[in-house]
């Protein structure tokens, strides 16, 4: 019963997640009729197809929309904005790489200096706190959104560390300790641990990609 109210609460999350982001989606659909210069250069270019095809105003040539608040100014001003907001949608997989490796380095230098292999082992603990040190810097972060950052972080520590120390270790990757915060509470709730990590998975990925 446990495992399946666990189960149901990430899942709620994820669904949770991925409707916030049918709903920005929605947002970009708007009416451009009144949309000024500086407005209008940010709009996707897909968003505004149907309009395109309705329009004997708005021309697409070669991915470059023409506009008539825009017929002085150069086409290419579309096309590097549009290029922009792509690489900015892109923002989640560089959020999830840094989170995901500082994560599975962090378990590799436990597990390593746990085996008195130290040196690498601090090797690997140092490029793990040098990733987060570095991913303001990669990372284009919102502040006001900071308790999903750290919600992602956490989600993808619980389905990876665990995983990552075990299979260093040479251990069964479902294995639990005594020891860690995480192996107390799956011993103590009898929870399967396979399946809080595969769900925390899903959430650690669902947020930066719907929500950040």
């Amino acid at each position: 019963m446990k495992q399946i109210l666990i189960t149901f609460i990430i899942l709620l999350s994820s669904a949770y997640c991925f409707s916030q982001k049918d709903t920005f989606r929605d947002t970009l659909s708007v009416d451009t009729s009144n949309t000024t210069k500086q407005e209008a250069n940010f709009v996707r270019v897909d968003t505004l197809k149907p309009l395109i095809d309705n329009s004997s105003n708005l021309k697409l040539e070669n991915n470059h929309l023409i506009m008539p608040e825009l017929s002085s100014s150069n086409p290419m001003d579309i096309h590097l904005n549009t290029k922009k907001i792509h690489n900015e949608n892109l923002e989640w997989v560089k959020i999830a790489g840094l989170y995901t490796a500082s994560v599975i380095l962090n378990a590799v230098g436990d597990a390593l200096n746990n085996s008195n292999r130290k040196t690498v082992g601090h090797i690997c603990n140092g490029a793990s706190i040098g990733m987060l040190v570095a991913s303001p810097f990669l990372v284009k972060y919102n502040t006001k959104k900071w308790y999903w950052y750290l919600a992602s972080y956490v989600s993808l520590r619980v389905a990876l560390f665990d995983v990552t120390y075990n299979t260093v270790k040479g251990l069964p990757l479902n294995f639990t300790g005594t020891t860690s915060p995480t192996d107390i509470t799956y011993n103590k709730m009898e929870i399967n641990p396979n399946l809080t990590r595969s769900l925390c998975l899903t959430l650690g990925m669902s947020i930066p990609i719907a929500l950040l």
